[in-house]
């Protein structure tokens, strides 16, 4: 319930808004969190066979930590090479 006063005079509105707007964005932004997943699950096999183990050898949580670690060097090489990208984009050189 919204209320508007102008000049002694009080207005009530009742708005309701059942509008459902969907974010593009949005599939888009689960598409690149699964293929994230998925390339940090590749990375984390990759790990445990460096280690001269097997999957079987650890718990689901440690499995999971692996994964998690996994994504989290990722998402950090992402951002170090957009903000890479940005600075290249304003004119700065670091390598020169």
């Amino acid at each position: 319930m919204h209320y508007y006063s102008k000049n002694m005079l009080t207005v009530s509105l009742n708005i309701k808004s059942e509008v459902t707007v969907k974010n593009p964005f949005s599939t888009l932004n689960k598409k690149v969190k699964r293929v994230l997943r998925d390339k940090a699950i590749d990375r984390a096999k990759t790990r445990i066979v460096l280690m001269q183990k097997k999957p079987e050898d650890f718990s689901p949580e440690e499995l999971e930590v692996i994964v998690q670690e996994e994504e989290g060097k990722l998402y950090s090489a992402i951002k170090e090479k957009g903000l890479l990208a940005v600075l290249a984009v304003l004119g700065f050189n670091f390598f020169g």
